[in-house]
């Protein structure tokens, strides 16, 4: 029996999203099921009939929610409406808005306003709510399974550092414009600023996770981090963890479906990668780009790209493991 697979599903339509699942143990007595992420609505009533179909379980031990987008997080609905949850990992950034801003006089009628534009997260927290799911905050330093699954960011300094950009709807737009402008006539990476990143707030506030399992296979999930995210969560696990300057991952996902300014040259200096999984919808014209794809293919990591079909990691006892399609 496997010791663990990582199930990277397909988004179908025409934007790009995250829907994962790992599983300890699948199959025996002792496995344990985690979500991190569900894509859009229509992903996750996939992703329910999945667990039941390949894990053959109504109970999912950890819900995890990313980041508020609703690529990836309104897809995690149907699975707390659908399955037994043990427990659901979400940012609740109305809470920290109040709890910065304690006296400002407008803070609470902000909250309110920003808990309304986040809605998919504030769903998810009022179906944990109905159904007594606990809620935990998902903070570097947070972990799993007796260390097998570790959360590298953000820091609660950071999340709140983004929180402040959260929502800024025209700005976002504009930026998204020339970003995609940039994308398209940029022939080499590039490295962002610390401003720049945080103007892309929700993606910086990316929950990002480092998987190991017992036999020493390990992954990185990244959502949407931005490169700031991304260095600040590597510097943790370099800190707190004791990991080599130059860490390897035996799997590793590719920040934002691809995207052009999430990976920066910096980072082939900082990771080893042996495979490099880009969850990105078939019928997204944007994602994976070309540039990215180039210089994971030419750092010599094997690179899948989930497109219309699933991407399976399956890992043995004996610290192998296989890439398969589904």
């Amino acid at each position: 029996m496997p010791e663990f697979c990582i199930d990277f599903l397909p988004i179908h339509g025409s934007r790009s999203g995250d829907a994962i699942i790992i599983a300890f143990e699948p199959g025996t007595d002792g496995q344990e099921i985690i979500v991190v992420d569900g894509g859009f609505r229509s992903d996750g009533e996939a992703l329910v009939e999945y667990i039941r179909d390949e894990y053959d379980s109504e109970f999912v031990d950890i819900v995890i929610c990313s980041h508020p987008d609703e690529d990836h997080s309104a897809g995690l609905a149907p699975v707390l409406e659908e399955l037994e949850v043990g427990m659901l990992w979400v940012h609740r950034p109305a809470r920290h808005f109040r709890r910065v801003h304690p006296t400002q006089p407008l803070a609470e009628a902000r909250a309110r306003l920003l808990q309304a534009s986040l809605n998919h997260v504030h769903t998810l927290e009022g179906l944990a709510s109905e159904r007594s799911v606990p809620v935990c905050e998902p903070f570097e330093g947070l972990s799993y399974a007796g260390g097998r699954l570790v959360v590298l960011g953000p820091s609660v300094r950071l999340y709140r550092q983004a929180l402040e950009r959260f929502s800024q709807g025209n700005r976002r737009t504009l930026d998204g414009r020339l970003e995609r402008l940039a994308e398209a006539v940029g022939e080499e990476l590039i490295e962002t600023s610390e401003n720049e990143d945080l103007r892309k707030a929700e993606n910086t506030s990316s929950v990002v996770l480092r998987f190991q399992s017992d036999s020493g296979v390990s992954a990185l999930l990244t959502a949407d981090a931005t490169q700031l995210a991304l260095r600040r969560a590597l510097n943790y696990s370099l800190r707190a963890l004791g990991s080599r300057p130059l860490q390897s991952f035996d799997v590793f996902q590719v920040p934002h479906h691809g995207a052009f300014r999430n990976v920066g040259p910096w980072l082939f200096d900082s990771v080893d990668v042996a495979s490099a999984i880009i969850s990105a919808s078939e019928s997204d014209p944007q994602h994976p780009n070309d540039v990215v794809l180039d210089a994971f293919e030419n750092s010599g990591c094997d690179v899948y790209v989930t497109g219309a079909s699933g991407v399976r990691i399956i890992g043995y006892d004996d610290g192998t493991y296989q890439v398969e399609r589904f």
